[in-house]
Formats: C-alpha cells, sequence, structure tokens
C-alpha cells in the first residue's frame, strides 16, 4: 500500500493505493522491489524499499482518496501518544530483571527492578490518562518518558544479563533491539523534538 500527495489541484488530496510488486501478480509497471535491508530491529520483517518509476494507478487498484489537512491532523493526533509497545518491552525487561534478582539472591538488582516497574506504572498512568484529557505537547512529553524508560529497563536488563545477552536472538538482545526500534517508530519532528528535550535535559541535570 503506497500513499501519494496530489499535485497541482490535486495538492490537498492524499491517494492511497495497492501497487502489486516482486512476484505478486499483477504486477505495475514501474514498481520495482530491491533487496532485502539489513535493519537493525527489523529483520524478520523481510523489508524492502521499492522503487517507484513513472507508475501509472489505475481506478481500480485505488483504496481511498483522502483529505490532506485532516489526515494530518488526525496522525498528528495518533503519533503524539506514547506506544503500548513500550510499556510491553520494558515490563519483560523488568520481568526478567526480577527473575535474576531471585536467582542470585541480589537486593540491589530486586531494587532496580522494583524502581523500575514502579516508574512504568506511573508514566503508563499518566500517558494513558494524556490519551484522553491532555493537550498533544503533554501526550509528547510522555511519549518521550515511555521511549526513555525502555531503553533504560532493557539496557539494566542487558547489564544484568552481561556477556550471554549479546548473542544474537537473545530475548535480552532482542528487547534492546526493540527499544532501540520504538525510538524511531511513528516519529514525526514534534515526537522528536519532545524527545530531544528530554535528553538535553537529562545532559544538562544528570541528576533529573
Amino acid at each position: 500500500m503506497v500513499m501519494a500527495q496530489g499535485a497541482g489541484a490535486d495538492a490537498g488530496r492524499l491517494v492511497c493505493g495497492y501497487l502489486p510488486a516482486g512476484r505478486a501478480e499483477g504486477t505495475l509497471t514501474g514498481v520495482r522491489p530491491g533487496e532485502p535491508l539489513r535493519l537493525l530491529a527489523m529483520s524478520g520483517t523481510h523489508t524492502r524499499p521499492v522503487r517507484l518509476d513513472g507508475v501509472v494507478v489505475p481506478e481500480s487498484r485505488v483504496g481511498a482518496v483522502l483529505d490532506r489537512d485532516a489526515w494530518l491532523a488526525a496522525d498528528a493526533q495518533t503519533a503524539a501518544s506514547a506506544s503500548p509497545s513500550a510499556f510491553g518491552v520494558a515490563r519483560g525487561a523488568i520481568a526478567e530483571l526480577e527473575s535474576l534478582a531471585a536467582q542470585r539472591g541480589d537486593d540491589g538488582l530486586l531494587g532496580l527492578a522494583m524502581a523500575l516497574a514502579e516508574e512504568c506504572r506511573m508514566v503508563r498512568g499518566r500517558a494513558y490518562g494524556a490519551m484522553d484529557d491532555g493537550d498533544v505537547a503533554d501526550r509528547l512529553a510522555w511519549r518521550a518518558r515511555s521511549l526513555d524508560l525502555v531503553v533504560r529497563a532493557t539496557t539494566a536488563a542487558l547489564v544484568a544479563r552481561a556477556g550471554s545477552a549479546m548473542r544474537t536472538g537473545h530475548p535480552t538482545e532482542r528487547r534492546v533491539r526493540e527499544a532501540m526500534f520504538l525510538q524511531v517508530q511513528a516519529q514525526t519532528s514534534a515526537s522528536r523534538s519532545a524527545m530531544v528535550a528530554l535528553m538535553g535535559s537529562r545532559a544538562t541535570d544528570p541528576w533529573a
């Protein structure tokens, strides 16, 4: 599926079309898929770049024609909110910390897991609350906090697990890569700015 902005008199419209490619039946002329990309956290997706060169999309392949401004406004609202995936990945890392703490009888590690769990519950509650009642700036701020949390939680699990977690395919290693992917998933200039602002405040005041 491809979404393209119109030109000229149609500049205010977005056209969504289905373009068969590769070995798909009914491939359109000018749709050229490339080789699979080697991506940090998406190797299982078999993601390929696609080049469009003078593609004519027949009306039968058009799925929708949308108002550009209305779509962008709705997308900005959705992209401003924290992703539930961030909390799921963070909770997985925290559960791993708790398990390692119990195995080793490590009170320090258990304390870290408990602190991260408490922070996760707080950030999740505030982020979900902002989806209902907060403005865009508030939702963006809590989205940034959720992304910061998932990085710290997965990194903590990696440190606690030590060298064995560096093996490709290990659950700990996979969560670290998932946390990295979440930093750019559905990223907009506004969400990027909110994350940069949070990182900037941490750099200015490391104890914040």
